[in-house]
């Protein structure tokens, strides 16, 4: 965590495959965008392998990286062969609970 250039970075997030498509990444990830959001820091930089990158789409990371490339260079390490990802939170969002908002406004509708 770099709360000074206003980002982390995510560094080895991994379920073992048999807990895969269970929901356990998201629920991790919900976790710590809400830590992140409470303490003002609302971009998530990661490298990403060619496995990674649909898991970390699915996260709302983007290979767009809105965060100004001063505030991480020479704080993260560049990996050779992943791709550069990046997420920017919205500190209106409560990430844990945004799944049961959007089913109740569907059940709505």
């Amino acid at each position: 965590m770099f709360p000074s250039q206003g980002f982390s970075e995510i560094v080895f997030c991994a379920v073992t495959s048999n807990e895969q498509v269970k929901g356990y990444g998201t629920h991790l990830m919900n976790h710590l965008k809400d830590y992140h959001v409470q303490h003002s820091v609302l971009h998530f930089l990661t490298f990403a392998d060619e496995f990674a990158i649909g898991y970390f789409k699915k996260q709302g990371f983007s290979k767009e990286i809105k965060l100004p490339k001063a505030n991480y260079t020479g704080y993260i390490k560049d990996y050779e062969g992943a791709t550069l990802m990046g997420c920017e939170m919205d500190a209106r969002i409560m990430y844990t609970q945004f799944s049961q908002i959007i089913r109740k406004q569907k059940e709505v509708r």
